[in-house]
């Protein structure tokens, strides 16, 4: 099998065979530039140390699909041109040098958000994170608490678009790195529906002279491949098959999907069906399974080896023609498990679990021998877990305990525990006591709060009184609109605002025009309030909303923990705004008390 059939289906998730591709164009490994092809060199040699084959460098990336190759040239390029200048103008080498390994490519995949496109996802070298704080091209920019889930901080290349956006986990060690080359300016970008997965696609539109116009010495060599000069991705991505998601989406059962991987991985033998199932969020669990086993996961490899962890399994029950063959269910081990009823309970234990329970089981924590993170949050109804008995090849009896959620449109694995018969920790884990409920993430908020902003939404999107909703807005968001020079920005907010309504067309319902986008951070809490599926409301502390104000977001962010500040000042409310045509952008509205009236004192569009 093939590095880019395997690693990149297994690996990258991402790959498949163009063969009516030509090399003569700058498509081929042998045209990369050495950093780049160092790259992949080391990529392969990771994989065939961890599977034992011996596949060439160049053999395995000239098989690989088109937009992985253009997304993988346009991101190493920009990254080896952005020179790094740390405190005192010494040169600190480029961007390119705080990637110790890649781990996936992403290049076009039909039917996900922008976020999970044309991006590259790297392990970071040790000193990575201390090097980007500390140069002059990047800075850091708001925390990502809507897209790119499991990657957090956020760094961004100064200068505008087009920019390097570097996110990264928690940990420090891994990151997901993409070009955005549009901005995401306000008021236009509110209603323009630009803000698709083209944004980071090299190839749409004129993305490809903007790449040019800010890194030189990078050339357009796919258009030659189809005689198509500026062609957008989505003409470019009809000369290519993307790669499989989960068969089972978010809008099923979660039991329905934990049982369609079951039958994909013991039925039907079809590891890499199931493999979809798995989010690279539990990379970092795989990497802590192995290394307690004695045998440390090559870097950049958790996923072909939990593959061939899965393969092996399959190889050594060539028999199976049930589930219930090679898996089992458990019964509750505690009165107090919250159970959630379904139909396979002979294949596996479904629970509703708490987020307190989630942050225990941080994987990327315990790989660094950190304590779990305390939260006041025993919030239901996010995560579940799935547990079944099983054998291991060699025999050894065991649980496997796969932490479940949402990802964009589908139920995805996003922590994953063994535990065997022969280990202490078999018996801690069935046995300990859950983290008790201490608080519930949700809050009741300001009532007076909940009104103004459901009237701002209403009378702005419903209504189409753009003027009386401009009321709701504080001078304070000035400084986050894009104006022409000379112009009014409260003004240009209005005709954006305005436009909007245009592009959102007639609405007979809040939900029509806006709806809720999932936001995600340790130190948010949802306000409860009666158009949840609408918009969502959120209290967060002074030190979540200070990079967001539009008077302080360009101010140097500090490393590490910061004072938090009070909860109450500020409060947050994210909205996708549906538009008649095109993908609506995501808008992030900060809402404080001014007199006595809750008013948006900061605006922003939140980019994939």
């Amino acid at each position: 099998m093939s590095l880019w059939l395997c690693v990149f289906p297994i690996l990258i998730l991402v790959v498949g065979l163009n063969a009516q591709a030509q090399r003569e164009f700058g498509s081929s490994f042998e045209q990369l530039k050495p950093p780049q092809r160092r790259l992949i060199e080391q990529l392969v040699e990771r994989y065939n140390q961890t599977t034992g084959d011996k596949l060439a460098p160049s053999a395995a990336f000239d098989k690989t699909r088109l937009s992985v190759r253009t997304t993988f040239d346009a991101i190493t390029h920009a990254l080896l041109t952005t020179p790094l200048t740390a405190a005192g103008g010494v040169p600190a080498g480029t961007a390119l040098e705080l990637v110790e390994a890649v781990e996936e490519v992403a290049g076009e995949i039909r039917g996900v958000g922008g976020d999970r496109q044309f991006r590259m996802y790297v392990v970071l070298k040790a000193d990575a994170v201390e090097r980007l704080a500390g140069s002059v091209e990047f800075g850091r920019g708001p925390d990502n608490t809507v897209f790119h889930k499991g990657f957090p901080i956020c760094y961004r290349s100064k200068g505008g678009a087009p920019s390097i956006q570097v996110s990264i986990a928690r940990d420090g060690k891994r990151a997901d790195i993409d070009v955005d080359y549009r901005s995401s300016s306000i008021p236009a970008s509110m209603f323009n529906g630009h803000l698709r997965a083209a944004n980071s696609d090299v190839r749409a539109g004129n993305n490809a002279e903007r790449h040019q116009g800010r890194w030189r010495g990078f050339s357009n060599w796919w258009t030659k491949l189809f005689a198509m000069e500026g062609a957008d991705s989505e003409l470019v991505a009809r000369q290519e098959a993307g790669p499989s998601e989960p068969k089972v989406k978010a809008s099923a059962p979660l039991a329905d999907a934990v049982h369609d991987l079951l039958k994909a991985w013991i039925v039907d033998r079809d590891v890499d069906r199931a493999m979809p199932y798995f989010s690279r969020r539990s990379n970092a669990c795989v990497d802590a399974i192995f290394a307690k086993a004695g045998r440390p996961v090559v870097a950049g490899m958790s996923r072909v080896a939990w593959r061939q962890a899965m393969q092996t399994t399959v190889t050594a029950r060539p028999g199976a023609k049930a589930i219930t063959d090679v898996v089992r269910g458990l019964k509750p081990w505690r009165p107090d498990l919250k159970v959630v009823a379904q139909k396979y309970e002979d294949e596996f234990l479904l629970l509703n679990i708490p987020r307190s329970v989630v942050e225990e089981s941080d994987c990327e924590r315990m790989n660094q021998g950190l304590p779990p993170i305390t939260l006041r949050n025993s919030n239901y109804g996010q995560y579940y877990a799935s547990a079944f008995r099983t054998r291991t090849a060699a025999g050894a009896d065991g649980v496997l305990y796969m932490i479940w959620t949402k990802e964009a449109k589908f139920w995805k694995v996003v922590a994953i525990t063994w535990a065997d018969d022969a280990d202490p920790d078999f018996v801690k884990v069935r046995n300990a006591k859950m983290a008790p409920p201490i608080q519930m993430e949700r809050i009741a908020g300001d009532p007076r709060l909940v009104k103004e902003v459901t009237e701002f939404y209403t009378v702005w999107l419903l209504k189409g009184n753009v003027a009386k909703a401009m009321s709701s807005v504080s001078v304070r968001a000035a400084g986050c609109v894009d104006a022409l020079a000379g112009a009014d920005p409260m003004k240009k907010l209005e005709e954006g605002m305005a436009a909007t309504v245009k592009a959102v067309g007639r609405a007979r319902r809040l939900g029509d025009a806006v709806s809720a986008v999932g936001t995600e951070h340790e130190l948010l809490k949802v306000v409860t309030h009666p158009n949840e599926k609408a918009f969502g409301l959120f209290a967060g502390p002074e030190s979540l909303a200070a990079p967001l104000l539009c008077e302080t977001r360009n101010e140097p962010r500090m490393i590490g923990p910061m004072p938090l500040g009070e909860y109450g000042k500020y409060y947050g409310s994210t909205i996708r705004i549906n538009l008649k045509d095109g993908e609506g952008s995501v808008l992030q509205t900060i809402w404080a008390d001014e007199g006595g009236r809750w008013k948006v004192v900061a605006v922003q569009l939140i980019e994939p």
